[in-house]
């Protein structure tokens, strides 16, 4: 049931289909080269596939202040520095096609919003991960780390809720996972590593990034030829949980 309310979440993100299910894949390959514990990497799967499950909550708002390209401008950014996460909400805006006063008055227009809202937005979604992981009878170790969904390892996270290793462990092997199977969708193993490089010590764990840099080919294996729904089914840290 929660791969499947992934699944959906991809397309109510724009995201590529599977794109929720190849991020837990190569969670779960981080937890295994690190050798968390079966408890670690259990929450690890669980909250990598229910990441984006709050993401939706004002879908209906987003398009009319961001406009419809956050995947394409501001989602392959918003690991990066500051400067290149404003340029993607930016760049994201609905292009009134027209001259170049006018698309600054538009940008002058919307930032103002993007910037007020962005705190509550992300506030929402935390917390509609956080009743949805609870509805579906998923314990408090899990529940609580979506609450840190959108934290950075240097601490300059948009709501400034943790930094360092104050992040636990399973959500800072999120955050990279996430980012790592939409850099390889845009530009495949090379440019997974050159990102991950550039963002270790900033948005991600240096230790964490450095063993997926030092293993890419294996954490990054797509198999044509394998479902990755099965793959992803198979690779859940037993027991089973059941409803």
């Amino acid at each position: 049931m929660i791969g499947a309310l992934c699944l959906a979440t991809d397309l109510g993100m724009a995201f590529p289909f599977e794109h929720g299910l190849q991020s837990t894949l190569i969670a779960m390959r981080l937890t295994d080269r690190l050798g968390v514990g079966p408890a670690t990497a259990s929450q690890t799967y669980y909250a990598c596939l229910l990441s984006h499950s709050g993401c939706t909550t004002d879908a209906h708002v987003t398009p009319q202040v961001y406009g419809d390209s956050l995947t394409t401008h501001f989602h392959p950014v918003m690991y990066g520095s500051g400067r290149e996460v404003l340029t993607g909400l930016i760049s994201a805006l609905p292009d009134p096609g027209s001259s170049g006063p006018v698309r600054a008055g538009e940008i002058a227009r919307r930032l103002p919003r993007m910037v007020r809202e962005q705190r509550p937005h992300l506030t929402a979604t935390c917390e509609v991960a956080w009743m949805l992981a609870e509805e579906l009878g998923l314990s408090g170790s899990v529940r609580s780390l979506l609450a840190h969904l959108f934290e950075r390892w240097d601490g300059w996270g948009p709501l400034r809720r943790a930094k360092g290793e104050e992040i636990p462990l399973p959500m800072r092997i999120v955050h990279l996972a996430v980012d790592a199977a939409f850099q390889r969708m845009l530009g495949g193993e090379e440019r997974v590593v050159r990102v991950v490089r550039e963002r270790a010590g900033h948005a991600f764990d240096p230790e964490v990034a450095a063993c997926l840099v030092d293993d890419a080919e294996r954490i990054l294996a797509l198999d044509a030829h394998s479902s990755v729904w099965e793959e992803t089914l198979a690779s859940e840290p037993g027991p089973p949980l059941l409803l």
